[in-house]
């Protein structure tokens, strides 16, 4: 019979001891799991206690329902799970800008990769982005759409499907920072004239020339303000 610690509860115990049954079995994504029944009685726990358990798993993607093959253990997408569970709406401010600090240092970190795999078609897109973003340049909320779709394109183009689930990730909380909000907004219209700014049709430039410390220098100069805030944050400014 299952007893739980003081601090577990008795589904916390069965969810743990599924999960390293799973391991010792050596499941494979399509493998059956045995029935909620079976499970109750090798586990010496209640039924209600093992479909618990059985719906922490579903939830983050570990098993699924198939018709007349009960629950399967599955190969779930990590990025797909987190955008499940990490929603904008239940983390702090403090938590959200740490979140962007993140996609901050992956995009730096991307230059290589993307310069050795980004082609002619990649590009396209990329220009087709930025002439309507240049249309429109006053609009803010008009400017974030482009700004999430130019950077999803640049994730895409290194041919990196991890990469890509990733920006979905990221887009979710940075367009809920006000703090990032206001930190943009102040000049932005001017972006496409003032040489101070790195538009998106800088880093498109850059990115034409497929060499990666141009392309660098231009990520760089384009996520000035962020990284001065990432420098802050991980001194403790």
């Amino acid at each position: 019979m299952i007893v739980a610690a003081p601090h577990e509860s008795l589904t916390d115990v069965t969810e743990r001891r599924i999960y390293e049954y799973i391991k010792e079995q050596n499941y494979k994504p399509g493998d059956a799991l045995p029935k909620e029944q079976d499970l109750a009685e090798m586990l010496e726990t209640s039924r209600p206690i093992v479909r618990e358990a059985l719906s922490r798993f579903k939830m983050l993607g570990l098993l699924e329902s198939r018709k007349r093959r009960g629950m399967v253990f599955s190969s779930p997408s990590i990025f797909k799970t987190l955008n499940k569970i990490i929603d904008p709406a239940f983390m702090t401010e403090d938590e959200q800008q740490n979140f962007y600090n993140l996609r901050v240092i992956i995009e730096l970190g991307l230059p290589d990769i993307l310069a050795f795999n980004i082609t002619d078609e990649d590009i396209d897109v990329l220009e087709e982005i930025v002439q309507e973003e240049e249309r429109t340049p006053d609009d803010y909320e008009f400017y974030l759409r482009c700004d999430y779709k130019f950077h999803l394109q640049i994730y895409k183009a290194t041919k990196c499907s991890a990469l890509e689930s990733f920006q979905t990730l990221l887009y979710r909380n940075f367009r809920n920072s006000t703090k990032l909000k206001s930190m943009a907004s102040a000049n932005f219209v001017n972006r496409f004239q003032d040489p101070n700014q790195c538009s998106h049709r800088d880093i498109l430039e850059a990115i034409k020339s497929r060499i990666p410390d141009v392309i660098h220098a231009a990520v760089k100069r384009h996520m000035q303000a962020p990284i001065t805030l990432l420098k802050k944050t991980t001194m403790g400014a």
